[in-house]
């Protein structure tokens, strides 16, 4: 997946219009895969290796959750992640 504004993707290169819109690109690109891979009878494992402003973006995901479970309509991730891998020099891991 090219994030907006990297690689081949459309539009101003480096330009990032927010963490939530990048976040939200990410989910929905998941949503597709996992909508033309999965199977119910053998479903997909999900493992997600985030760098860099992937980790900002994977961070804004799972954070979303914890920000709802305090309020009174908690949501769920869109997509289960079995396992996850940062690599960030942002955090020093």
């Amino acid at each position: 997946m090219d994030q907006r504004g990297h690689g081949k993707s459309e539009g101003h290169l480096v330009e990032v219009p927010s963490v939530d819109e990048i976040a939200d690109d990410t989910i929905e690109f998941q949503k597709k895969v996992m909508e033309m891979y999965n199977d119910i009878d053998n479903p997909l494992k999900v493992c997600v290796i985030a760098h860099s402003m992937g980790c900002m973006q994977l961070f804004n995901i799972l954070l979303r959750e914890q920000v709802d479970k305090k309020k009174s309509f908690p949501r769920k991730l869109p997509i289960k992640y079995d396992s996850v891998c940062v690599v960030t020099p942002f955090l020093d891991i």
